[in-house]
């Protein structure tokens, strides 16, 4: 009953830090008071610059487009029909998108808010989603995707730092956090885990984790359930163990200091502007090595 005390009526501009119902798109444009990070910019931040961290920010750069492609589609959708129920899926009777009419229809549909989908991926959604709903039951308390809050929105400060994240899914007792990921290679957690670092999900663990201390007084576990979109749509939940949990907190205090460092100056700086000097990685070394040892 705690967690629905919380739940507050969205408005475009908030005040204060809590956990909100909002869209999507509301909690995109951004809604702090001023400015605010999130996971994807502070991983934009460390990986490329603050540069392209402040082209990425819908306050800080009004021309921003935000990239709508057919692919990003089909993890919207089994989003929300696996934690929200809400279906605004509209069935396109096509084989593909080649045609005139599909074009229009697809245009249609995204001009209404609804999400177009041809017959074959529609499909292919649903099973995906039905898969998802009958495979949690087979992990151990707490069941991923139960007994919780779907789609909250959390916004808090650090510092003089407005922050944000949205969250998949949050345990009503506030000690267990998921996001759902879909992925079209391999759910295997050995595999999904090799790319974890750089596509900057210890950074969203992180970042969510925190939110949720800030906001609701616990720092929750923080996992990711991850579903291959081929059948049989298996399903893996991976968190993060201490010494990445670690790790991932020190990148995200990095990544604060450098955004308030920024949002303070005014100055965005890109890449260095000093000479930077390549090295040849090892395991290029031991290549060239072993063809050198072996030509006659």
């Amino acid at each position: 009953m705690a967690a629905l005390a919380l739940v507050v009526a969205v408005v475009l501009t908030v005040q204060a830090p809590g956990l909100y119902v909002m869209g999507l798109e509301d909690y995109l444009a951004d809604p702090a008071p001023e400015p605010s990070l999130n996971a994807s910019l502070a991983h934009l931040l460390l990986s490329r610059s603050p540069m392209h961290a402040r082209l990425a920010h819908p306050r800080l750069n009004p021309a921003l487009v935000r990239e709508t492609a057919d692919h990003f589609d089909l993890g919207t959708v089994v989003h929300e029909l696996v934690l929200e129920g809400a279906d605004r899926i509209c069935e396109i009777a096509a084989k593909d998108w080649t045609t005139k009419a599909a074009k229009r229809s697809r245009a249609d549909a995204r001009a209404a808010g609804q999400i177009p989908l041809l017959t074959y991926q529609l499909h292919t959604v649903r099973a995906m989603a039905d898969a998802i709903q009958y495979q949690v039951e087979d992990f151990p308390e707490p069941v991923p995707l139960r007994n919780g809050l779907a789609e909250r929105v959390l916004l808090w400060q650090e510092g003089a730092i407005w922050c944000r994240a949205r969250l998949d899914y949050l345990h009503v007792d506030f000690r267990t956090a998921e996001d759902l990921k879909t992925t079209s290679e391999s759910a295997e957690p050995a595999a999904w885990t090799r790319n974890l670092f750089d596509h900057g999900h210890d950074l969203q663990a992180a970042f969510h984790s925190r939110g949720v201390q800030k906001v609701c007084g616990e720092l929750p576990e923080f996992r990711f359930l991850v579903c291959e979109t081929k059948p049989p749509y298996a399903l893996s939940l991976i968190g993060l163990d201490p010494m990445a949990l670690d790790f991932a907190h020190q990148r995200m205090r990095a990544a604060l200091d450098l955004w308030a460092h920024c949002h303070h100056t005014g100055v965005w700086p890109g890449y260095p502007t000093r000479p930077v000097y390549a090295e040849v990685p090892p395991w290029i070394r031991t290549r060239w090595e072993e063809r050198r040892f072996l030509q006659p």
